[in-house]
Order: structure tokens, then sequence, then C-alpha cells
């Protein structure tokens, strides 16, 4: 006796595309002929029923087979169908323009569970009357799959030029002086003043007629209009204000505040501009300077010189004119070549101690410090014939330093016969500024007495360093 199979579904509908269908289909159960549950099996296969890749049924034939290999077969039949339409991938959005030129072209594409890749969308166009220029538009982006199924997308463009043209620059109110100064030309073809169009680029802005108004004595008031109009009708206006006073200060020519500077401290006195000036009046104007100095708190090199040149007339009209100097000092103290005849830069080996002073052993020199703010510090001393104990000592034994710091003692003596021996003194110059340099100088000591004879070498006449 065949096992029975329950529950079979004669036919079902999935939707196209969908990759898990079968666990859509409702599976039968199967009893043996005593009454137990078996296991049931299932096999598919699919038939095409269209032209349309969707257009296609899935045949699923399930079976049960009992402990006696009694075997029951039936079947279901899935029916594919295609109700969903290709949906779009990106759709451009509504757009509110100011130019036609903004107007941008979409490519859309959409997918569909009935192709491999993508669907291009097909536009229709319609022009809308609004807006300057007529370039306003619907576009209706549509696609549909090969079952019938369609989708749209509407997208509006407004294309609307309400922005009125940007002069490029302002003429600016100004003050000129009767008759000193001359009055500026208005700007002109010739002399265009530009204006710039968000749609129209840049054209020529059109001056208007020059208003003059009246004021007390020689002085007046012109007032020049200026006009930028588009090609959609927006317009603006600006206008400038020329006071025509007579004041007559004196003029300067020196033009000290264009020689304002950043310099060393060393050439703040060669960097007076040679100021003058003249009056429309008075033949004999008053010049004076002053300078001020303000300190950085950074050292008393580093500040800023301002000058302040003042020119009185005899009517008492006046003006100034100012120079501001950055003074910086960045320059570290530099030594100097020795000059002294008692600095020995070579001695004879007597085992005796000569002692150098260390102010004439540094000669130096500072482009802005006295003597008493540059600082000299010795550093060590090293020689190329060191004591082992006296390694990695800053002074040794044979070059002392004294206490306070004023001299230093060098002995005459080399470890190795006939061989020199060079003593090299390490220091730093510093000067108020803090800038700091390096510098060393050596002293050799000969390695034969007949070779520091030779050389003109010092003898060393001290028995001991000077503490």
């Amino acid at each position: 006796m065949k096992p029975e199979l329950h529950d079979v579904v004669d036919t079902i509908t999935v939707e196209c595309g969908d990759s898990d269908w079968l666990s859509k289909v409702p599976k039968p159960h199967a009893t043996d002929r005593a009454g137990h549950f078996i296991e049931v099996s299932d096999r598919s296969s699919e038939e095409s029923t269209g032209d349309c890749s969707c257009d296609k049924q899935y045949i699923v034939v399930w079976s049960a087979t009992d402990d006696c290999s009694n075997t029951i077969t039936a079947s279901t039949t899935v029916v594919v169908d295609d109700t969903v339409p290709p949906a779009f991938t990106c759709v451009p959005d509504d757009l509110y323009v100011q130019c036609a030129a903004e107007k941008t072209d979409a490519t859309v594409y959409a997918t569909d569970a009935s192709v491999a890749g993508t669907i291009e969308a097909t536009v229709s166009h319609v022009d809308l009357d609004i807006g300057c220029g007529g370039n306003s538009v619907v576009r209706t982006y549509r696609v549909s799959d090969c079952s019938g199924n369609e989708n749209t997308h509407v997208q509006t463009i407004i294309v609307k030029d309400d922005q009125v043209p940007q002069f490029s620059r302002k003429p600016a109110d100004i003050e000129v002086e009767c008759g000193c100064d001359t009055v500026p030309p208005q700007y002109s073809d010739a002399r265009p003043l530009k204006a710039i169009d968000n749609c129209d680029s840049v054209f020529n802005a059109v001056p208007g007629a020059e208003e003059t108004i009246p004021g007390e004595g020689s002085e007046y008031k012109l007032v020049r209009s200026y006009s930028a109009t588009d090609s959609c009708g927006n317009g603006a206006e600006i206008f400038q204000t020329i006071s025509v006073v007579d004041n007559k200060a004196p003029t300067f020519h020196g033009c000290a505040d264009a020689q304002n500077a950043e310099l060393a401290c060393d050439q703040v006195s060669s960097n007076a501009p040679d100021v003058s000036i003249s009056d429309e009046c008075d033949e004999s104007p008053d010049l004076t300077m002053t300078e001020v100095v303000s300190n950085n708190d950074v050292c008393a090199n580093s500040y800023t010189l301002t000058r302040t040149w003042t020119a009185t007339d005899a009517s008492g009209n006046s003006d100034t004119t100012v120079q501001v100097l950055t003074v910086y000092d960045t320059e570290a103290p530099q030594l100097l070549p020795l000059s002294d005849p008692d600095v020995a830069t070579c001695l004879s080996p007597n085992d005796k101690f000569y002692v150098e002073d260390v102010a004439s052993l540094f000669p130096w020199f500072d482009n802005c410090d006295s003597d008493e703010n540059v600082e000299l510090e010795l550093l060590s001393c090293n020689s190329t014939e060191v004591a082992y104990d006296q390694q990695g000592l800053a002074f040794t034994d044979d070059c002392v330093l004294s206490a306070d710091k004023s001299s230093i003692s060098i002995r005459g003596e080399v470890n190795h016969e006939s061989a020199d021996r060079t003593y090299t003194i390490y220091a730093t110059l510093s000067d108020s500024c803090g800038n700091q340099r390096s510098v060393s100088q050596s002293v050799t000591v000969k390695g034969t007495v007949a070779a520091a004879a030779e050389a003109g070498c010092a003898v060393p006449d001290q028995e001991s360093a000077t503490a």
C-alpha cells in the first residue's frame, strides 16, 4: 500500500525576481500505511510561458517513499507573475534656478527584476512660459519593463532671473582739495565701470547725469550716478559724491608711510626717510618729527619705532604722516679674529701652565648690544689626549677654568713624545635678545720644544693653574 500525500497545493503565484520562491510554496506531509509521518522530498523544473524573462512557471514534484519502497508523487505549479514596475536608481529633484545655463540634463536609469542590468528612461519636455526668456521646463522620465509595468518621474525646472546686477566696485565717496587736486573723470565706455550679472556675465554700467550742489564759497558737491540693467530688466543704481573742499593743508613729499619696514636694530638710523612738505598758500610751513619707542617686552633691541611728521601751515591746517619701523635683533654675537698679542694659540711643552684671558681669547662683536649685555659662557675644554680618569669632564686638570671664569690655564704638556696636543675651548655668546652662537678656540701644544720655538709659540711660566 502506497503512502499518502496530504495538503498538496495545486497552483501558487510568486513575484518575478523572488529568488526564495520555493520557500513560499506550502510543503505537503506524508503518512505510511500505519499512519506514521514520513519524509517528503522535492525537485523542481522551470518552464517558459512567454517572451519576457518573467514569463515562466516552476513545476515542483513532491515524493514520499515508505520503508517498503512504495512511492507516491504529486506536483504543485508555481506561476511567476510580474506586477512590480521598474525602480529608479536616482532621480533629479525639482530646480529653481536663476539662469538657463544652470539647467542640467540628467540620464535616469531604473532596475527591474526582468533584466540583469539597468533600463534607461526616456524623457519628454514641456516648456513653461515662466520667468524671463521662457526657459522653464517640465521633464517627464518614463521607464517600463517587458511585462508592461511603467514608472514615471516628473521634474520641474523653473528659470527666473530676479537678481539685480552687481557692480564690480562702488566708486568711493571722496573729498578733494580745491585748487590742488583734480576731480577724477567720470566712468565711461572709454573708462568703464563694470557690472556683473548672474546670467548676462559682465557689461559696462551706464553713467548718468552729474548734479552739482553749490556750497559755501568755492566748495561744492558733485553727485554722479551709474546704472546697470540686465536682459530681464533687473536694474541697480549707485551714487558717488565728490566733495570739493578748501582746507589747504600742506602736502608731504617723501612718502614716509610707504617706507614702513622691519629691520635690524643696527639699521634704524639709516632708515629715516627724507620728508619734505609744500603748501598751496604758505611758503614756509612748519615740519616737526617725533619718535615714540614701544618695547615688546622681549628685549631692549626688539621694539617698534613710530615716527610721526606733522606739517602745519600759517592758517592752522595740519596733516601728519607716519612711519612704523618694527625693529628686531635676530643676529647672535660674532667671534672676531684674535688681535691681543698676549693670547697664545700654540704653547711650548714644558709641563707648566699658560694663563689665557678669557675675554681676550674670545673677542666678540654684537651688532646691537654693548659689552655689559653680551654674555660669554665657557662650556668645556677638550684635548686630543686626555687622561683616562679625566675623560667626560668639562674642564680637566690640564685645562682649568678659574673660579671667577675670567681666565683659563692650559698645561704645556704632551702625552706622546713629539706629537702635538690640541686643546679646544668651547663657549657660547648670547645677547640680551637671546640670540646665541656656539664658538670655539684652539690652543696647540707642540710636540717638542724645538718645534714650539720654531713656530714662535708662547712659553708657559706658571707652576700651577689659576684657581
